[in-house]
């Protein structure tokens, strides 16, 4: 090696190695790239005349029936609209008392809908936390997205570093950052929910990371120290594992659900390289726990099913119509840029890891690259070329084979998996070239060259096809209406369109008077004086979990036949009516079993710490206690 290369060496080693002692500079990169690409997204939209929100576009008309339309400066999006609705009804709920908002009150024409029993409510709590801090759903929505995208670039890092140096990890978290599927999902698709899944996948596989290590270390035989903190660090793992899936799916099923076929392949090929099969009854525990976790949305949503009009969540879009390059009928046609879209987005992020690992597999001799790092090449490898696969029609066998496989419309939501993998085989050849031994100029510049043209090609590939056009799009206005179909009671026999528009509280015979005293998405209180038996229309769906009581004696009820209304039966005088929407049996049973996984997931972490207490103290020769640092407890 020539003295020129000597000095061009060190000159790297020192600029690594400023960049290790300094994180907070790393951190700031991250946030400000995160800023980038986020945040021009809320001053896009334009209203008909091709102003935008903020050159004086003309204002939305209000209504007094209807919640009052708001005007966001983001373009329209595909989900938006739904996602706008629902965070306003899921914060009135909470405003009102319920710390589990089920019911939304001002759904399907007030006659409202138990949309969060079969929703994953997460991120709805995200929002209405900063609703509550600004007051303002545009600043709302600004604080959620950016946040979300700074968690899911701080959570790959956090995953990327457990093989990768920090230059490596860094050059992971900025693809994964601008990748291109990663801001469809907010640029054209506006699903909020589904981001979320981006902060969850990298903790999943990170704590998996950990529990495979440590059951694979082996503890010293001659002290019991080593063997204590092996046992607390499985027990953390394996709560964090937990959480992180459990989390995952209170924020988003489908993507949960494809994401575990994909573990279903890693984690027994990662346990197979290190040797360690034991390590997958602590990563089923800990799955078992995550689901346990989440039993309070997971177990409602998935026994009552039969209650609404489940059939029609993959009725219009059958799952085997949305697999990519064969996307036909049932409404593609107007999404035909979309759905070419998708699949140059597959293409892109198939050839990203195919082209990472072709120069991994030539040059792992000779840059000296880890054993953890072989191993992890092809655990990602695997759910790379899995997820691509099961995104091709060729694949539908699969989906025929397991039971409810199509709960993950639309197939090409697995992009997110692929989008993973790409940034982290990136983060592989970023290693490879910062980690070289005695690798030649020409092997480096192409190294080097592949890094830049995946940096200007993620880059340029979101700006010019799934940034800029939507500067052409109408910005966002919240509808009129909240109309969901899908959340109607199963005995209802029309459409949401075809319900009557009504009082809160009608009379089916003129006389008499009503009083409404309390009207809350979970709770109704009125006052009803009549001269003669009457029957009372309330502008609500007779569904499993409303209880009736009339002067605190249970009502007699019956149903409006036409569009399944609660009817309350009552004598002639003046009387209180109250209605309360109550958890059902199988609601309480999910509320038990996750308050049971909650217990045994702080018993676990006690346990943990206790045993990390007893020996993190040591007696000095003063016999007074002095803790001393645990090694190892984060990092």
């Amino acid at each position: 090696m020539s003295e020129q290369s000597n000095h061009s060496v060190t000159e790297e080693q020192q600029f690594i190695g400023n960049l290790q002692s300094t994180p907070a500079i790393f951190i700031l990169c991250v946030i400000a790239l995160s800023a980038v690409v986020v945040l021009p997204f809320f001053w896009m939209g334009k209203s008909s005349d091709g102003r935008r929100w903020y050159e004086g576009a003309p204002p939305v008309q209000e209504r007094d029936d209807v919640p009052a339309p708001v005007q966001i400066g983001m373009p329209e999006t595909h989900d938006m609209a739904v996602h706008f609705d629902q965070m306003r009804s899921f914060y009135v709920g909470l405003a009102s008392g319920v710390a589990y908002p089920r019911w939304e009150e001002d759904t399907n024409r007030g006659f409202g809908a138990p949309t969060m029993t079969y929703y994953s409510p997460a991120i709805y709590y995200l929002t209405s936390f900063f609703y509550k801090l600004t007051g303002d759903w545009r600043t709302t929505l600004i604080c959620v997205v950016l946040l979300i995208m700074l968690a899911s670039a701080g959570a790959l890092y956090l995953y990327a570093r457990r093989t990768l140096s920090p230059v490596a990890s860094a050059m992971a978290t900025i693809i994964y950052v601008i990748a291109p599927y990663h801001l469809i999902d907010q640029y054209q698709r506006g699903a909020i929910a589904e981001l979320m899944s981006f902060i969850w996948m990298p903790l999943i596989l990170y704590f998996i990371d950990r529990l495979l290590e440590e059951q694979s270390t082996e503890p010293e035989p001659s002290t019991s120290h080593t063997s204590k903190t092996f046992s607390s660090f499985r027990l953390f793992a394996l709560v964090g594992l937990a959480a992180s899936y459990g989390a995952m799916l209170w924020s988003h099923v489908p993507t949960t659900f494809q994401f575990s076929l994909a573990l279903g392949v890693m984690t027994p090929l990662l346990a197979w390289l290190r040797r360690d099969w034991r390590g997958l009854i602590w990563i089923g525990a800990a799955i078992f726990l995550g689901v346990g976790l989440a039993a309070a949305y997971l177990y409602p949503a998935v026994t009552e099913q039969h209650l609404i009009r489940s059939d029609l969540l993959n009725g219009d879009i059958p799952y085997e119509t949305t697999y990519l390059f064969s996307q036909t009928g049932n409404g593609f046609e107007n999404f035909s840029r979309f759905s070419e879209l998708l699949n140059h987005t597959w293409f892109f992020n198939l050839a990203i890891i195919l082209i990472a690992i072709t120069i991994f597999f030539a040059y792992r001799q000779v840059t000296g690259v880890s054993q953890a790092i072989k191993f992890q090449v092809w655990v990602w490898l695997s759910a790379g070329l899995l997820a691509s696969f099961l995104m091709l029609s060729v694949s539908d066998f699969i989906r025929k084979a397991i039971p409810k496989f199509d709960i993950g419309v639309f197939s090409w939501r697995m992009l997110s998996i692929s989008t993973l993998v790409a940034a982290l085989v990136v983060g592989v050849i970023a290693q490879m070239a910062v980690q070289h031994r005695s690798i030649d100029k020409q092997r480096r510049l192409l190294i080097y060259g592949f890094l830049a043209a995946c940096m200007l090609s993620s880059a340029g590939f979101s700006l010019v096809r799934v940034i800029l056009p939507m500067r052409d799009f109408q910005y966002f206005v919240s509808r009129k209406e909240h109309l969901n179909r899908i959340m109607l009671p199963k005995d209802v026999p029309i459409l949401p369109r075809q319900l009557p528009v009504i009082n809160p509280a009608e009379l089916i015979k003129p006389s008499g008077e009503i009083a409404i005293e309390t009207w809350e998405p979970h709770y109704r209180k009125l006052k009803v004086n009549v001269p003669e038996s009457n029957q009372l229309v309330i502008r609500t769906f007779d569904f499993p979990g409303w209880t009736t009581t009339l002067d605190n004696q249970p009502a007699s009820l019956s149903k409006m036949k036409d569009f399944g209304a609660i009817v309350v039966n009552i004598p002639a005088g003046s009387h209180q009516i109250e209605l309360r929407f109550l958890d059902t049996k199988v609601r309480w049973t999910g509320k038990l079993v996750n308050g049971c996984a909650v217990a045994v997931a702080l018993l676990l972490v006690g346990w943990g710490y206790k045993q990390q207490w007893a020996q993190g103290k040591i007696v000095n020769r003063k016999g007074d206690e002095q803790p001393v640092d645990i090694p190892e407890m984060v990092k």
